[in-house]
């Protein structure tokens, strides 16, 4: 299973309302403090990055920037046959054989159809995540 890496999309800031899972309350108080933020600043804002915690990462349709599917965030574990197959890609004692890895999420995905399921509505399925100050930190992409 290559992976590869891209350049980001440019991402849009979306509303709750454009994503179709439930908010924590921090996700909540982010919009809280977007919506704070009067009208005429907010029309001269052309982009926000918000750092995410090393391993959170999202499923989205790279043509758009929208969430396919809930986030995973960095303290998630996955399945123990995420595990088992992430132990047959990666190195003997690898991080990324790691039950909250990045690559345990994609896999967990993987296996619950929603890459699939996305790539034959015709979208553009990727994955965005937070690297690891080792890496580097900020934002990747990837595709399978």
């Amino acid at each position: 299973m290559p992976l590869c890496a891209l350049p980001l999309p440019r991402l849009a800031v979306l509303p709750p309302s454009s994503c179709s899972f439930q908010h924590p309350p921090s996700r909540s108080a982010l919009w809280q403090l977007l919506d704070a933020v009067p009208q005429a600043q907010r029309q001269r804002v052309a982009s926000l990055a918000i750092d995410g915690t090393s391993a959170t990462t999202m499923l989205i349709n790279a043509a758009t920037g929208r969430c396919l599917a809930p986030p995973k965030m960095y303290n998630e574990a996955q399945s123990a046959a995420a595990v088992a197959r992430a132990e047959q890609l990666a190195p003997e004692g690898h991080t990324a054989t790691a039950a909250t890895s990045t690559l345990c999420k994609v896999l967990e995905w993987d296996a619950a159809g929603a890459w699939q399921a996305a790539a034959e509505s015709g979208l553009d399925p990727a994955f965005v995540h937070q690297a690891g100050k080792r890496g580097g930190g900020g934002w990747a992409r990837g595709c399978l």
